[in-house]
């Protein structure tokens, strides 16, 4: 997912990237769909095609729960890179959904797969 205007889809979620060969690394989600996401960061030293996993709370109403996906590196510029997702479990879709659509819920989504901690 190459960094552009999503309008609808433009937001700043603090996240935490993890990466095997370097670690964490903090930055801001600023872009978001179904299918990634755009991380703003101090370094873009991820190379392309890592697998990573990146942690978020996706909405203060879910209890201060975090997600949890895992993805690849998909592109990098000065300013960070994006994060094209390799599998999203469906409690996860559903709460990139509820993200997306701006709904509120009052329970976290669960399920297999898809780590949800509160």
């Amino acid at each position: 997912m190459e960094q552009h205007d999503l309008e609808s889809n433009s937001i700043r979620l603090d996240a935490v990237v993890a990466c095997t060969r370097f670690g964490l690394i903090r930055g801001s989600i600023t872009q978001i769909d179904g299918e990634g996401l755009y991380i703003e960061a101090q370094t873009s030293i991820v190379p392309i095609d890592v697998e990573v996993s990146v942690t978020f709370q996706p909405q203060q109403t879910l209890s201060d729960a975090c997600v949890s996906l895992k993805g690849v590196v998909s592109h990098q510029n000065p300013r960070g890179f994006s994060i094209s997702f390799t599998d999203v479990p469906p409690a996860c879709r559903e709460a990139l959904e509820l993200l997306l659509t701006r709904k509120t819920v009052g329970e976290p989504a669960t399920g297999s797969g898809c780590r949800l901690a509160g």
